[in-house]
């Protein structure tokens, strides 16, 4: 029921467009991709390349055009009500898991039709954010939340800087918490530290420049 409710307004809305306000970026970005032009390289974007890299698969996924691109929005609405639910589980009640989740949901993915940069920077900072506070400090026995981690700072590089510094903040604060509190060595917390900044700024940084080809000073002056 839950993900019903999320997804009323996408089923309303994403097969009406009247203008293209800010999808126009990425309809115009995914298409000069498609023409064979590399982002930062060949046109200028301040739309990260990771991002319209993830549109250009999510709209070949859905067959092509402008419908292709709304599936991504659809597949967002759907596992954040699922994932954010089951993390939320781990500590709360369903009556309060359940409707945190479909908040965050609602007030981020639901609002767009398409798969929108802001939405996923929600989701990602959502991720690390809740992973972290799950399990601060790298442990063996909790990996499974280290990698919600590691995946919610990766993909959060490749999409949108304002949202990966917050999500960066969040994890590295969960991090010298534990340390400060007594609950992790300083071996382990700056193991950790390491860590979440390696998945979140050297590797979507290596990707971003191996695909599309550009400096480090070309990326800087797109995004």
């Amino acid at each position: 029921m839950a993900i019903i409710v999320a997804m009323l307004p996408w089923w309303r809305n994403h097969n009406f467009l009247r203008d293209f306000y800010d999808y126009g970026l990425v309809i115009a970005g995914v298409g000069l991709i498609e023409q064979g032009q590399l982002p930062y390289l060949d046109f200028t974007t301040p739309i990260q390349a990771g991002f319209l890299g993830m549109q250009l698969w999510i709209e070949r996924l859905g067959g092509g055009g402008y419908l292709g691109l709304t599936m991504g929005g659809a597949a967002l609405i759907i596992l954040l009500v699922v994932i954010l639910t089951l993390i939320l589980l781990r500590r709360w009640p369903a009556w309060i898991a359940l409707p945190m989740a479909l908040g965050v949901t609602v007030s981020s993915a639901s609002q767009h039709t398409i798969l929108w940069h802001n939405c996923l920077g929600v989701a990602c900072l959502a991720l690390v954010t809740w992973g972290s506070a799950m399990s601060p400090v790298w442990k063996h026995r909790e990996c499974s939340w280290h990698i919600l981690t590691l995946a919610g700072l990766l993909i959060g590089g490749l999409n949108k800087m304002n949202f990966q510094l917050i999500a960066l903040a969040a994890s590295l604060a969960w991090a010298c918490r534990a340390w400060l509190n007594g609950q992790a060595g300083w071996g382990r917390t700056l193991t950790t530290i390491v860590g979440c900044l390696f998945a979140g700024v050297v590797m979507p940084l290596t990707v971003e420049m191996a695909w599309t080809g550009a400096s480090w000073e070309l990326w800087l002056q797109n995004v």
